[in-house]
């Protein structure tokens, strides 16, 4: 049953779990038939979308020859199919493409202006690109056509959130919650909007109603770890790190914040071990998308400074400067860097550039 399966893999499984389910599918003959044949490629590419060691395009290659029932002789695949692009543009989104995600659920959107699958991702994307104009469109579209359903008011959340009213935000996703109980992004987006103005138990409280509800994804996991070390409880930090790190092995953000945390913890070895292995997972990345783990080579070059090993701390700074040259803090840690080792005059180059993007 697809709709089974769909709900399951919705981050009801964890990815090992998802792929077992598969697996156990495919010996139990589901999809031998020519007419369930199709069915293998489809459920493949919903699977493991925060896996960062496979190449994004691989997982849906199959869907370009399966052409879609009832279009033979037109030339549609399945790689047209609606409900295949929102799971597509899922995927993308959960590998920090908020862009090749946009684009998608608009495609999708274009063709059917109330497409509900593709929904969540689409308003996610509009978020964090700052569309604030489509966004406030795009929720008041969806207020006049469904007040009755949780992602209409979810929507709105998501608009007042972008505008920075966490206030307001907070009201809209609370009524999506009051709506909805199981809608998930809700809770997320509850939770961030306390997270946001630094109310950190109430953040939790909603991270972890998201957690319930999303049983299999390791997101709302990340976030209360997040929340942990900006409260500066490291012990609890690490211990819902590798959680998330169990739930999820191949998403980098879980490398990096647990790499954060063992350099808050004076661990500098395996601090940058976890840094390496986080930048090693998006190489399979397109470079237009290396610019978001911009984070992640700074904090490599801290842990390097702190292990005494200066020329490839230099050598990561620089290079988190290639995606970020306006970053104070990366030319004032290059600062401190040639300070350490004694290169006053390009030390005091660095402090300088630093203090004329951020005087303060």
């Amino acid at each position: 049953c697809y709709e089974a399966f769909d709900a399951l893999v919705g981050h009801q499984l964890e990815p090992s779990q998802e792929m077992v389910l598969l697996e156990e599918l495919r010996t139990t003959g589901a999809f031998e038939s020519p007419e369930t044949k199709w069915l293998d490629a489809v459920y493949a590419s919903k699977l493991s979308k925060y896996d960062f060691t496979v190449r994004f395009e691989s997982r849906f290659d199959k869907l370009k020859y399966i052409v879609a029932k009832g279009r033979e002789g037109m030339g549609d695949t399945l790689e047209k199919d609606l409900e295949c692009t929102a799971s597509r543009a899922e995927c993308q989104y959960n590998q920090h493409d908020a862009m090749g995600a946009y684009q998608l659920t608009q495609w999708v959107r274009q063709r059917d202006p109330y497409n509900l699958q593709c929904l969540v991702v689409h308003l996610a994307s509009l978020v964090e690109l700052q569309k604030k104009s489509e966004l406030f469109y795009c929720a008041h579209r969806l207020v006049d056509a469904y007040p009755s359903r949780a992602i209409a008011w979810f929507a709105v959340g998501c608009y007042y959130y972008a505008i920075e009213k966490y206030d307001v935000s907070r009201r809209y996703f609370h009524k999506a919650t009051t709506m909805d109980s199981s809608l998930a992004p809700a809770w997320l987006g509850f939770g961030h909007s306390f997270a946001m103005q630094d109310e950190s138990d109430q953040a939790m409280a909603a991270y972890r109603t998201a957690s319930r509800l999303f049983i299999g994804s390791h997101v709302p996991v990340l976030c209360t770890a997040i929340e942990y070390l900006r409260t500066n409880n490291v012990t609890l930090a690490e211990q819902v790190c590798h959680q998330a790190k169990i739930m999820c092995p191949t998403d980098p953000l879980v490398l990096n914040e647990l790499g954060v945390v063992h350099y808050k913890l004076r661990r500098y070895q395996i601090a940058a071990e976890c840094f390496r292995e986080a930048l090693n997972l998006c190489s399979n990345q397109p470079e237009r998308l290396r610019s978001a783990w911009e984070p992640a080579l700074f904090n490599l070059g801290h842990a390097y400074r702190k292990q005494g090993r200066y020329a490839e701390a230099i050598k990561h700074y620089e290079a988190a400067l290639s995606y970020a040259p306006k970053e104070a803090s990366t030319y004032a840690a290059l600062g401190l860097t040639y300070h350490l080792l004694g290169r006053l005059e390009e030390a005091v180059e660095h402090y300088h550039n630093a203090l004329g993007l951020k005087p303060e």
